[in-house]
């Protein structure tokens, strides 16, 4: 084998690890959910998020530049078009300290504030999503018309995916009273109190 010959075998080699590797490593980085703390058993008292008793309330915690909550606002409006009975439906988003005025002004916000039925609140430093236990974006908790908690998680199969999934599956059963489904799903999102996101 001469020098030409082995130096583009290599090259090939090299190239094949290099791709090898940066798909494992998307790979990893999808399938890896992000931090949780223990939800609330119980609707927190204190809280800014206001329950309406009589209904069910299904809040999500989102980080507005987390590109991976996208396809769980997509999942959320599916989720919530399946409700048969009124739901109260709240999108929490993360607004860090001494960000700029316009930290929200995002398309993410804009989505969100599309959909129909859903309140859209600013958790100014983030204290309501400590409340809950909330660290990652996409957090999705479910809690009964008496305030118990029913489902806690995440309701896409991996990061930015949108598509059915057991999770979501399980909130519209939930939600409709036709199954007790799965309570915990691990949330697929960027860190919630990610404040260097641009």
């Amino acid at each position: 084998m001469n020098f030409k010959t082995l130096f583009i075998v290599l090259t090939v080699l090299v190239w094949v690890v290099a791709i090898t590797c940066g798909v494992t490593f998307a790979i990893n980085f999808d399938q890896t959910p992000g931090a949780r703390k223990d939800a609330p058993s119980d609707w927190p008292q204190g809280t800014s998020i206001e329950r309406f008793a009589g209904k069910p309330s299904v809040v999500m915690f989102a980080h507005p530049r987390c590109p991976c909550t996208h396809a769980s606002l997509v999942e959320l409006r599916k989720v919530l078009h399946q409700a048969r009975r009124p739901v109260e439906a709240t999108i929490v988003l993360m607004y860090p300290p001494g960000a700029p005025e316009r930290w929200t002004a995002t398309d993410l916000t804009a989505m969100a504030l599309e959909m129909p039925g859903v309140r859209i609140l600013h958790d100014l430093d983030g204290r309501a999503a400590t409340r809950f236990g909330a660290e990652t974006s996409g957090d999705v908790m479910l809690y009964s018309c008496d305030g118990h908690l029913l489902f806690r998680g995440g309701i896409t199969q991996s990061r930015g995916h949108e598509g059915d999934n057991p999770a979501a599956d399980s909130l519209v059963g939930l939600l409709n009273g036709t199954s007790s489904g799965m309570s915990q799903a691990p949330i697929f999102g960027c860190p919630l109190f990610d404040a260097k996101k641009p």
